[in-house]
């Protein structure tokens, strides 16, 4: 069974539709990389900040310990030359720097962690972005709709303005439609715009003409043959 190919104002619909789906995707990942980054960009100001603090504070008061924040998103934790260590051990690992670490827990948490250098000392800094990270999933939500928002709404358009562009066409075709069955001289092309569908108009218009002249060669020629055979058959 072979399918019917889609009408024109179809194609021209789901060509719409096809690219803002894909204007609405490259949107929704501009927004999301932009976000990341940004987060990223943050989380290390934040931890690039907090350490050089606390660094000064241990610079100038070598010998006494350092007062760490401790809250629900920032935990501050030192491992001491000496040996003493207050260090989650999932952590004690860490080379220095800053990264992303997953911690082991039931919620799968992840977390941005800064280990630092303090003459001998290492200080272990670590934000918990959850509150960032249900940000990020909501923002992910709303861009989901967006993508869909998007693509219905342009094949709308789509569908509006190939109407709008196919109504010439259909006023030719049935111009063409209700033409007699015999040749007869038309001026379709005076209606359209001087364009691919005025070139059709314009071309029909030069068909029928040729019909014309043709059908008037053919009468000439009968009633020639007529004539001819007139006299003889008298005789």
């Amino acid at each position: 069974m072979t399918l019917r190919p889609a009408s024109l104002r179809w194609r021209v619909t789901l060509a719409f539709g096809v690219l803002g789906c894909v204007l609405s995707l490259l949107f929704a990942s501009a927004t999301i990389f932009i976000a990341e980054h940004y987060e990223e960009i943050m989380v290390e100001g934040m931890i690039e900040g907090l350490s050089k603090e606390l660094r000064e504070r241990h610079a100038l008061n070598p010998d006494l310990e350092v007062a760490l924040p401790r809250s629900r998103l920032l935990q501050a934790y030192m491992r001491h030359a000496d040996g003493r260590s207050d260090v989650p051990d999932e952590l004690s690992a860490l080379p220095l720097g800053i990264r992303e670490f997953d911690l082991e827990s039931e919620e799968d948490v992840e977390v941005h962690v800064g280990v630092f250098d303090l003459d001998g000392d290492q200080l272990f800094l670590i934000i918990d972005m959850q509150d960032v990270e249900q940000l990020e999933r909501y923002l992910e939500r709303v861009l989901a709709s967006v993508i869909v928002i998007g693509t219905g709404i342009s094949a709308w358009l789509g569908w509006q303005l190939a109407g709008r562009t196919i109504a010439p066409v259909r006023l030719l075709a049935e111009a063409v439609d209700t033409l007699p069955a015999h040749a007869q001289r038309t001026h379709l092309a005076r209606d359209m715009a001087s364009d691919e569908l005025g070139r059709l108009a314009i071309a029909i218009d030069g068909f029928q003409e040729r019909l014309m002249l043709a059908e008037e060669r053919e009468k000439r020629f009968f009633a020639d043959a007529s004539h001819e055979l007139r006299t003889p058959l008298s005789v």
